[in-house]
């Protein structure tokens, strides 16, 4: 997509991407301007918010079971969004036999990604994610109901996003983490540079209680960086640091405010 105001219709088209953080920094700079006028499409952005809770219930090691080469359709053609949702469908299709819970999580995530790229609403998720850390006692958060009317337009869309940046100078790895509120709790959108190609990396996100939450695992398909995005069931507010490790516990980025 050229830099333009982008038109409801290509910004109902661009919002599974967006959720999934595959969209570059221009593109999802103009459809986030567009969802800051249009209550319409914001609602529709509001309902797939939980695409990234949902794909952060795969681990590190199930990520890294799914292999790097993925088939495309002979002859196909369309834009870098695209492929990278062929991608991600791809992804989908070989993690099934994985247990039962996982395949069913993942295959919601497609659902959500095939009505994004048909221009089409009305599926919402509630999923929470659980901490990984021990759970305290009075505070174990419970999954948010499914709504069942349009959602109202939330302030993480209009309100500017919390952007925090850090520099792992021994390792040349540099990122950004942007912390949007949602609906189901927190998006996190990564941004990494100097990561190798292959690599498996995993998302922790400590809340002001020191609790600890796995915000989901991917693996770098590029050696030129990385956009990633994952979610937690924590009120943006909460959020107090967040660390990116590779395959092996061995610690990248530690990134707080």
């Amino acid at each position: 997509m050229s830099e333009h105001a982008y038109s409801c219709a290509e910004v109902r088209a661009a919002i599974g991407a967006h959720v999934l953080g595959a969209l570059d920094a221009s593109e999802a700079a103009a459809v986030d301007t567009h969802l800051a006028d249009c209550a319409e499409c914001r609602a529709a952005y509001d309902e797939l918010a939980g695409m990234p809770a949902l794909l952060g219930l795969v681990g590190a090691e199930e990520a890294a079971a799914v292999g790097t080469a993925l088939p495309e359709s002979p002859g196909s053609a369309g834009s870098a969004d695209e492929v990278g949702l062929r991608r991600l469908l791809a992804r989908v299709r070989a993690e099934r036999a994985l247990e039962r819970r996982r395949r069913l999580v993942v295959a919601l995530a497609a659902a959500a990604v095939t009505l994004a790229v048909a221009g089409v609403g009305g599926w919402a998720v509630g999923q929470a994610l659980a901490p990984s850390g021990p759970p305290v006692a009075g505070a174990t958060p419970t999954p948010a109901p499914t709504p069942t009317s349009t959602p109202t337009p939330t302030a993480h869309v209009t309100a500017p996003p919390v952007r925090w940046s850090a520099t792992n100078a021994t390792l040349a790895v540099d990122g950004t983490a942007t912390i949007n509120g949602v609906p189901w709790g927190t998006k996190v959108d990564i941004v990494l540079h100097g990561v190798k190609q292959g690599q498996v990396c995993s998302l922790t996100v400590y809340d002001r209680s020191g609790r600890r939450w796995d915000g989901g695992s991917w693996r770098v398909a590029y050696g030129d960086g990385v956009r990633w995005s994952g979610g937690i069931a924590v009120p943006a507010n909460e959020v107090v640091r967040i660390e990116i490790t590779a395959t092996g516990e061995h610690p990248l980025l530690t990134i707080d405010g």
